[in-house]
């Protein structure tokens, strides 16, 4: 029953050295670090590219050099409706949810100096411009129903408390230092150490089927502010640098139940008054009847990063852009804990003392509140675009981005040194490099715009055997109208991608194929602009 597979980002190589750093994981790191198109309904239209664009909000978060084509101010607001359509499969149940909701995508105001004001030939102004841009926000809240599995959460607590000496658990236990599952399950007779006292087995026979059922509860928001400026040397050099500012919050919150079903070979055996023994010395036990596991973790971020861009015009017809973000510097607060319920019957330990059972609250274990501070840096983003403009009938652009996700890294000088470094290892080790792509176009008639996009935003995580197509793919589409003050454009994003989900906060060993998301995403974006 008990067989491993790679964890969704494997980081059981830092549990043994400090099991209580359950949110601490790659999964987490990455949601602070990948970044879908954001800005106004125009770009977001033409799939996110923006690298060598000017003249709209959004290069003050893409490309602060664009800012440098503006020769008047604006303000710009954008509401928007985000529909998320999940297909969510636990083992061999599937179930269908939604997620909808109204909210503010993008607003900002740009302010640019008049050109006249200038006395240089050559400079041809600046502007100066503050923003705001929603990055991601998700929603996952699923129930399943009572499942079949033949992989235990006994075994999850088994593996990962392999290889931790049967000394260091009782130490902890007896200091009452319940901070990883291991702890907890081996104080409630869950598993068992055997001869060798680093290898651990489950308290329940290879054939016993596990009923399980649970909850989880699960939303993030990821946003951040640009205070960006660009300038304008005769309309042919445009360069630009802005600070951002990022906010992230993360709520999960799990409850996972798991009820045992034994064999009527089994159950006339324990009824013919037999022992059953998990390890040879150990204690024996005759069920394990249940188990609930309940957890939460409170996760809150601040960032700060820097962009710099130039875009360069050789000809009329063609722009060229570059765009470098530093590697953004999280400042991380997280708070984590857990509730394990047991009922265990039948369990002795000497020969000499009669049976007892563990239910009710002898069977309730409580982690300590585990509450950690942290840096975290994201990795820096570099960012290369081209565009075409076809005379008065609009352009294409397109954008190709280089982001080596490796090189986060965890920083702290409160936490031990060598979770640190354990942390570091598993982003080196699971974690790739990613090309992300973006492409559109924009048709000008008149006053009217009409545009469309795709963008590639494409998975760094680097798990063998995993049959998920984790790229997330959009397309998009959109219309606008342009006025002399004021502007409107409407814009519709469809985004496809597939993932997994944790039924309880630390599974390190769940079956990779288990548990799966397929998700399709509907973005509704308005941006209404007015010039001054």
């Amino acid at each position: 029953m008990i067989y491993l597979t790679k964890i969704f980002i494997p980081f059981v190589i830092v549990a043994f050295i400090s099991p209580w750093a359950v949110g601490q994981i790659a999964e987490d790191a990455l949601r602070l670090s990948r970044i879908g198109p954001v800005g106004s309904a125009r770009i977001q239209a033409m799939g996110g590219a923006g690298f060598s664009l000017g003249g709209d909000v959004s290069s003050a978060a893409i490309n602060p050099a664009g800012l440098g084509f503006y020769n008047r101010s604006e303000i710009i607001f954008t509401p928007s409706f985000n529909g998320l359509s999940t297909s969510a499969t636990y083992v061999d149940q599937s179930r269908d949810l939604t997620d909808n909701n109204f909210g503010i995508t993008n607003f900002g105001l740009v302010y640019s100096k008049p050109r006249e004001s200038y006395t240089s030939s050559n400079w041809k102004g600046g502007t100066f411009a503050v923003t705001y841009n929603r990055i991601d926000r998700s929603r996952f809240d699923y129930q399943f129903d009572p499942t079949l599995n033949d992989f235990s959460i006994l075994d999850e607590f088994a593996q990962q408390a392999n290889g931790r000496p049967f000394n260091d658990l009782r130490n902890r236990i007896d200091n009452d230092n319940f901070t990883g599952y291991a702890e907890a399950a081996f104080f409630n007779y869950l598993i068992n150490p055997d001869a060798s006292e680093t290898n651990y087995v489950p308290s329940i026979p290879e054939d016993v089927i596990a009923d399980q059922d649970g909850a989880v509860i699960e939303s993030s928001r990821l946003s951040q502010w640009n205070f960006s400026y660009g300038g304008n040397f005769n309309d042919k050099f445009y360069i630009g640098a802005g600070l951002g500012i990022k906010s992230f919050e993360l709520n999960r919150s799990n409850t996972f139940n798991e009820f045992y079903l034994y064999t009527d070979d089994y159950i006339n055996f324990i009824d013919e008054g037999n022992y059953f023994f998990p390890v040879d010395g150990g204690p024996s036990i005759d069920y394990v009847n249940s188990n609930r596991l309940v957890e939460s973790q409170q996760m809150s971020a601040i960032g700060i990063n820097g962009t710099f861009g130039a875009i360069y015009r050789p000809v009329e017809e063609v722009t060229i852009g570059l765009s470098y973000q530093t590697p953004t510097v999280f400042g991380v607060s997280e708070d984590y804990g857990y509730r394990l319920e047991s009922e265990v019957n039948g369990i002795i330990n000497d020969d000499n003392e009669p049976p007892f059972n563990i239910e009710g609250q002898d069977g309730v274990v409580t982690s300590r509140p585990v509450l950690s501070e942290y840096s975290l840096n994201t990795p820096s983003r570099l960012g290369l675009g081209l565009s075409y403009f076809i005379q008065k009938y609009g352009f294409i652009t397109a954008d190709v981005e280089y982001i080596n996700y490796e090189k986060h890294r965890y920083r702290s000088n409160t936490l031990d040194p060598n979770l640190v470094e354990g942390l570091n290892q598993v982003a080196i080790n699971d974690f790739g490099s990613a090309i992300n792509y973006r492409f559109g176009g924009e048709f000008r008639y008149q006053k009217f715009r009409a545009r469309a996009g795709y963008s590639m935003q494409r998975s760094p995580l680097q798990i063998p055997g995993d049959r998920l197509n984790r790229n997330q793919t959009s397309l998009s589409g959109g219309l606008g109208v342009r006025l002399p003050n004021f502007f409107v454009d409407l814009t519709v994003v469809s985004t496809q991608f597939e993932d997994n989900y944790r039924p309880y906060t630390y599974a390190t060993y769940f079956p990779l194929d288990q548990s799966r998301r397929d998700n399709q995403a509907l973005n509704v974006l308005l941006t209404l602009g007015f010039n001054f």
